[in-house]
């Protein structure tokens, strides 16, 4: 008798879930079910509870004993979930294993879990040396009844898992490909306005530049004025100095004349002493 301490029954849910613990992935069935029948035992409650399994087998035929069957009630074996990615190959050997529901109908025997895939072969002649079988030809034919469902079954979720791995990564790809064009997005972003500061900033000194022509073309104009008036006054006092001047016949007033001698440049009065011209 080997009573394994991997092993716990969950009571509280219908089918009863018995799981081996990581990182455990073989289980004997003459294990499971000492172990089973030594936590029952230990469960003072459980034992008014509905019976767990049932089990034939090992009988003494002289020359060889024949295989163990072991059938849960209203009970499913579970390997416990690993965390991935790599899965866990589990096994299951040593005998026969089926599993009937809470309404006595014929179920695969295994409760599947994350990231592990469970294997055995129901061995319907179950003699562990040679011999005829150790099952009725009823329960033969439920064993044989559920190896063939949970092929399919065990098919459909290596299946659905393989779907599910293909969805993950076309759904990283394609969160991939969004991370990229958002990127590049950002960047054509921030070279616009890269761009668009270059172009403010041309402008800018532009302007300025503008501003210092315009600023310089004023000043210039202002000097150029500023040389005109000095040389019209020049020109004036040059003209007053020295050009043709005819004093009145009653000594009161002296024209002075432009340079071509007939246009009246300027008139002045005399002052009484004949000393001065005052502008009139």
């Amino acid at each position: 008798m080997t009573v394994r301490n991997d092993i716990w029954i969950d009571w509280t849910v219908s089918p009863r879930i018995i799981t081996v613990r990581a990182p455990s992935v073989a289980v004997d069935i003459q294990d499971l079910s000492d172990t089973i029948r030594k936590l029952e035992g230990d469960r003072v409650w459980a034992m008014t509870r509905d019976y767990i399994l049932d089990n034939e087998g090992k009988f003494d035929l002289g020359n060889k004993l024949t295989g163990i069957s072991l059938r849960l009630v209203n009970a499913l074996l579970a390997f416990e979930a690993r965390p991935g990615p790599t899965w866990a190959e589990c096994a299951v050997s040593g005998g026969n294993l089926a599993a009937v529901d809470d309404l006595g109908a014929a179920v695969w025997p295994i409760s599947f879990t994350n990231f592990t895939s469970v294997t055995f072969e129901s061995d319907v002649s179950a003699a562990l040396i040679s011999g005829s079988s150790g099952l009725t030809p009823t329960q033969e034919t439920q064993l044989e009844t559920a190896a063939t469902e949970s092929t399919g079954a065990h098919t459909e979720a290596a299946a659905a898992a393989i779907d599910a791995a293909t969805a993950a990564t076309e759904a990283t790809g394609a969160h991939t490909e969004a991370t990229t064009a958002a990127t590049q997005s950002t960047i054509a972003a921030i070279q616009s306005t890269a761009a668009a500061v270059d172009a403010a900033t041309a402008a800018t000194e532009s302007t300025s530049a503008n501003t210092q022509a315009t600023a310089a073309a004023a000043s210039s104009a202002t000097a150029a004025s500023e040389a005109t008036a000095a040389a019209i006054d020049a020109s004036l006092a040059r003209k007053l100095d020295s050009n043709k001047a005819i004093v009145s016949l009653d000594d009161l007033t002296v024209t002075v004349y432009d340079d071509d001698d007939v246009s009246i440049l300027y008139v002045f009065d005399i002052s009484a002493d004949k000393r001065q011209r005052i502008p009139q």
